[in-house]
């Protein structure tokens, strides 16, 4: 590399917006000519101590003063500079080839550097690979210019003859009041949406159920298991598919019926991938190492995300989990930016505290560990269940929290049907989550409580039409539906 490119590179990272964020990427090595080596390894180290890039008479100072007290002989130090004043010369070469080339610089160092971390634990640790497909994706990344350059600031008004928004293109769930209950009938990238319930309240299975009818829709979904492991994932998704108990799934009859019906869905595009992530060892870049290597072998992207859960996930920067509070609100981060980067929408699983079990309305404030997680989802959903719909097989599916989308009001709700056996999960319609709420209220004392009605109210209501005003106004949305 001539001296005279060497110094136009130098330029680049230190007068362009784009050159900056090179300084930290690449190595002193790649000068050969030593007081470029001097001005770049100073650029580094002001960087690192200021956190924010040099002027000329910044950097200069900063010369002034590292030398201080050191012998260096006054012709080196006009050579230095004359280095740095040398630098900050107007830049005028091609700035296309100048990056191309920081870009490889940039992977070389990263590459080296990987394999320095990695190299000892090759033999010992087989999940080590997986690190490294990691890590790899950040190198190639570095080349990904439509990537780096995706977002950029929008002036509304100055620039509104150039700004072109597609509409949200929701994807619509199969429980239908579910959708009703969001801005735009469904769901869209790069949202986090949050299934919060008490344990034991069939969250995996609603999960499940909403994926598979996703899958039966046309979508790839990728499911992320932290707690059951692949076969129980496996079993059970086939269970759902084929509305069936555990025990025969096996069935002649069934797997026969299971392969005619995944072949379908096959050919309208339909697809679920999935993989087990022990607790407390996986994080957001080890699903993305995987969602790679899909790509790479079999051009499998995911149009949704299934995390199960995130409240036992790790976050990227594992420094933050030290505070596991603070920890689960950047797995949130984690995933949103996942879904950004991949044009995804995530659901997700949450706990409840302990407070909410059997609580016949859950709210944000029942949020397990942290109430943060309220705040950075997009929109948060609770399957409340007391113990007398547990017994009756049915669940109420509430808004708790959403960015957009209606809130809570005592009378929206989605009610459905859930046979855990079969794993199947079946939205009421109107009519039947009418006489399954009158029913409810006569009862369980609490759920009456809630919706305002009880047994003599429903007995009256039953002659007459005289329900309390909350109670009159849940019907009256279940009968608009």
């Amino acid at each position: 590399m001539i001296a005279e490119f060497q110094s136009e590179l130098l330029r680049f990272m230190l007068q362009t917006k784009s050159g900056k964020r090179y300084i930290e990427l690449v190595d002193k090595a790649m000068f050969d000519v030593p007081e470029l080596k001097v001005v770049f390894e100073l650029s580094q180290n002001y960087l690192k101590e200021y956190k924010s890039y040099p002027r000329h008479t910044n950097l200069a100072e900063f010369f002034d003063k590292s030398v201080k007290g050191e012998p260096i002989s006054v012709e080196l130090f006009k050579v230095i500079d004359r280095a740095i004043a040398g630098a900050f010369t107007p830049f005028d070469s091609d700035p296309i080839q100048i990056e191309r080339e920081l870009i490889e610089q940039a992977q070389y160092k990263a590459s080296k550097m990987m394999m320095e971390k990695y190299a000892p634990r090759m033999k010992g640790e087989p999940k080590v690979f997986k690190e490294m497909l990691r890590d790899m994706r950040k190198i190639v990344d570095l080349s990904d210019k439509e990537k780096r350059d995706k977002k950029q600031p929008l002036r509304i008004i100055a620039d509104r003859d150039n700004i072109s928004f597609e509409k949200h293109q929701p994807t619509p769930t199969y429980l239908k009041q579910l959708n009703r209950m969001t801005a735009a009938g469904g769901f869209y990238p790069p949202q986090l949406i949050i299934f919060m319930g008490a344990p034991k309240s069939f969250k995996t299975g609603t999960l499940l159920s909403v994926a598979i009818e996703l899958v039966r829709d046309g979508k790839k979904v990728y499911y992320v298991d932290a707690e059951n492991g692949q076969r129980s994932i496996y079993n059970r998704f086939r269970q759902g598919v084929l509305d069936c108990e555990l025990r025969d799934v096996d069935s002649p009859e069934n797997v026969a019926l299971y392969d005619q019906m995944i072949s379908r869905w096959k050919t309208m595009g339909g697809d679920f991938a999935f993989n087990f992530y022990p607790g407390h060892s996986f994080c957001a870049d080890d699903v993305e190492a995987d969602l790679d290597t899909l790509k790479d072998e079999h051009g499998w992207e995911p149009d949704v995300i299934c995390w199960d859960y995130p409240d036992i996930q790790l976050p990227n920067d594992k420094d933050k989990a030290k505070d596991k509070r603070i920890g689960i609100q950047h797995v949130y981060f984690d995933i949103i930016r996942v879904n950004e980067r991949r044009s995804t929408f995530s659901i997700a699983l949450s706990q409840v505290g302990k407070a909410a079990v059997n609580k016949v309305i859950i709210d944000m404030k029942d949020f397990a560990e942290d109430f943060g997680k309220a705040a950075n989802a997009h929109a948060a959903f609770a399957i409340c269940r007391t113990e007398t719909e547990m017994r009756r097989g049915l669940a109420r599916i509430v808004p708790v929290v959403q960015r957009e989308g209606v809130q809570y009001n005592g009378s929206n709700m989605c009610m459905v049907r859930i046979n855990e056996a079969r794993m199947q999960v079946v939205e009421l319609s109107p009519e039947e989550a009418k006489a399954e709420l009158e029913e409810l209220m006569l009862q369980d004392a609490k759920i009456a409580k809630a919706f305002g009605g009880g047994a003599d109210k429903v007995y009256k209501k039953r002659s007459e039409p005289s329900l309390s005003i909350p109670s009159r106004k849940i019907i009256e949305n279940l009968n608009d539906q």
